[in-house]
Order: structure tokens, then sequence, then C-alpha cells
């Protein structure tokens, strides 16, 4: 009997829990708000062509509006593939999709997913027209990212193309600098013949350093991205000597002045890298200036120390690295963005925008920062790494605010 009894009240409850279920069902109102808060954009359009629907407004270049072409909304040099899949979808119903780039901004990507309504969402009206549904998604930063991983696979396919160029050099380098020495004992009577062997042997160093260097910087150790003691002075050193040649080519002078402290806890690789990059940048604002052999055609590379409190008062010592130069220095306009992805002033055979965005992003996984300013006589990059750091990075808070005029907070 008290099974019968449940099964009244179970009976009973039905409708109510049916009704609960009707009135959890969302608003027209609210269901629009779902849809505007969506960070994608969605159109309904009829056979038309015409908008008949959009959840905003505000997306796309020229922003689709209700009772428009939405064909009219994608830049021209994109509209014959936009049509082409429309119609298709219209004609098949099958789903497909289209890209199309922002004509304002090269790097600006949306991808336009196509896609028939369900049958159930006509009426039985057979007048009503057929309507196809497009979502519209901002693809920048996906864009972004597989460029970074194609750049990044080009510069490992560089470094093990520099190791194998690196091993093939330093064998016939060895070779020389031991005949070299062979040569020079059998010339200690000849004063001219010593001076001609001692400068082979001077120069098979400085070419056998350069290697070194090439392949420390190329190898793929298996603790490259592990961070540990290293030498920032001994780094500035070997990416000078793995430039300097170039540099020497374009009759630009590197000058340094290095206070740095004996051991800096950091990736050592990455830090190259970023200093690569930095004096690459230098380089390129140099020749703008300058084409030829001038005396002002320099990059100066100096450290110090510098000392910050932290969130508890605490001293903290940061590293700071600046690589100057005496070119033309950063258009203001362009002070805000020269570190965003793929902004870049150089044209497309000599840059790829990358290189400050990949450089800020090493600063930052050191617990440092990377800052650019002008000086009265050109450009200026600063690298802050923490120094006391043990095997840890340091919060943002801590770190050297940097100032328009150069100073530290």
């Amino acid at each position: 009997m008290n099974h019968h009894n449940d099964n009244e009240k179970a009976d009973k409850g039905q409708p109510r829990r049916e009704s609960e279920r009707v009135r959890i069902r969302p608003t027209d109102a609210e269901f629009r708000f779902l849809l505007q808060t969506l960070p994608d954009q969605i159109c309904l359009v009829s056979e038309n062509g015409e908008v008949d629907f959009v959840n905003r407004e505000t997306e796309c270049p020229q922003g689709p509006r209700v009772g428009i072409a939405f064909i009219e909304t994608v830049p021209p040099a994109h509209r014959d593939t936009a049509s082409k899949a429309i119609e298709y979808v219209f004609r098949t119903q099958e789903p497909t999709s289209f890209e199309f780039r922002s004509p304002d901004d090269p790097h600006q990507w949306w991808l336009t997913r196509v896609a028939p309504l369900p049958e159930q969402s006509r009426t039985r009206d057979s007048e009503t027209p057929h309507r196809i549904l497009l979502v519209t998604t901002d693809t920048t930063d996906r864009k972004r990212l597989e460029a970074q991983v194609r750049q990044q696979q080009k510069l490992e396919a560089i470094g093990l193309l520099a190791s194998g160029v690196a091993h093939e050099v330093n064998n016939p380098i060895n070779s020389i600098m031991n005949f070299a020495a062979l040569l020079r004992r059998q010339l200690k009577g000849s004063t001219k013949g010593l001076e001609f062997t001692n400068a082979i042997i001077e120069e098979s160093r400085r070419v056998a350093d350069i290697v070194r260097n090439l392949l420390s910087f190329a190898r793929q150790d298996k603790n490259v991205n592990s961070p540990m003691e290293c030498s920032i002075d001994e780094i500035v050193a070997s990416t000078v000597s793995l430039i300097g040649g170039v540099l020497r080519h374009d009759h630009i002078e590197v000058t340094s002045k290095l206070n740095a402290p004996p051991e800096l806890i950091c990736r050592r690789h990455q830090i190259q890298q970023v200093l690569m990059n930095l004096m690459t940048n230098a380089r390129d604002a140099l020749n703008d200036r300058y084409e030829h052999a001038h005396p002002n055609k320099k990059i100066h590379i100096h450290t110090k120390v510098l000392e910050t409190l932290d969130a508890d008062s605490n001293p903290v010592r940061w590293l700071r690295i600046t690589v100057a130069d005496e070119g033309p220095g950063i258009p203001a306009e362009h002070l805000e963005r020269i570190f965003d992805p793929f902004f870049t002033t150089k044209p497309p055979q000599r840059g790829t925008g990358l290189g400050l965005s990949v450089s800020i992003a090493i600063a930052e996984e050191h617990g440092g920062s990377l800052s650019g300013d002008n000086h009265p006589n050109g450009a200026r990059f600063h690298l802050d790494l923490p120094i006391d750091n043990g095997d840890s990075w340091l919060p943002p808070d801590s770190r050297p605010q940097v100032r328009p005029d150069g100073a530290h907070s």
C-alpha cells in the first residue's frame, strides 16, 4: 500500500516538474542576451543574400546589418570566395567555411562557418524562404600562434644547419692551427715568417671562438630550457662575436661597458636570443640612417646593477642590460606598438615583426622585463633580469619601473 501511495505522489508530482521545466525556458529577451554575449558573430542570411538577423553589429570590418547583403560586409578581395561558399550551402545543404582578412590590418583574420538551418526551423508554410547560418570567429590569435610555430620551426632548422656548418668548419680550423704551430717551430729564425704564422694562429683562434659560440647557440641540449648559473658578460661577448662579422661588414662599431655580477640564474640561449634580436634591430636602424661608414655608426652595450624594493620593502637586485644605437630613434607613434606581434616598419624581406614580441616574452618568463625608448642620439632597450632569484622567478611588482627619461624607481 505504501508503494501505491508513492506512485500516486509521483504521478501528482509529474505535472509540477513539467510546469517547472516550461518555466525555466528562456524568454526571447534572455535568448537575445545570450546571443549578444557570445564572442562570435552570428547571422541568418536568406536566399536573396540579405541579413535577416545578426546577434551584434560591431565584430566584422564593415558590420553586417539587417536588410543589407552579407557579401557587402566582406572585404572586396574575399567576396568571390564568400559568395561561392554561401551559394554552395544553399545548393547542397552542406556546411562549409571561408576565411577573410581585414583590408586595414593584414594581421586581422576572421573565419566564417556557413551551415544550413535544420528543416524544423522552417514553418509549414512552403513560402517560408530557406535561410543559412553564418558564424564568424576572430582567428587572429590562432593565426599568430601558427606563425610563431612556423617561425620556431624555421629557427630550429637554421640551428640544425648552423650546427652542421660549424662542425664542418671546426675540423679544418683545428688543422690550420696545428699546421701553423708546426710551421712556427720551423721558422724560428725568420721574424717575418713568425709574424705571419702568429697571425694565422690568432685568426684561426678567432674563427674557432666564433664556431664554438655558433655551436653553443644552435645546440639543442636537454637542459637548454632549464635556468642555470650563467655569466652575462660571457653571453654578451659571445653574442657580439657571433654577429661581429656582419657588423664589421656594415662598418658598425660595438662598444661595451660591462659591470654584471659574476653569475646570474637564467636560460643562456634565450638571453642570447634577446641580445641578438636587439643588436640586429640596432644594426638595421644604423644602416637606415648611415648608408656607408660614419663615426656615429655605433652600438653601445652596457650592464649595471639596480636595486628596488619588493612588496614587503625588502631590497631586490636587478641586472639591467642596455643596448643602444645612434640611429634615427623610434617614432613616437610606434613606441606603444613595438612589442606587438607582427608589428614592423621593415619591408617583408627584412623582418617578420616577431623579434621584439618573442624577446619580451622571454624577459617575462625570467621574471624580468624589456622596455624601449629613445635617448638623445637614437633608440635604446633595457633588459632587466632578477639577480637574487635563486630557483624561482620574482613577482612583477618588484621589477624596475622605467620612466620615459630612463630613470628607475
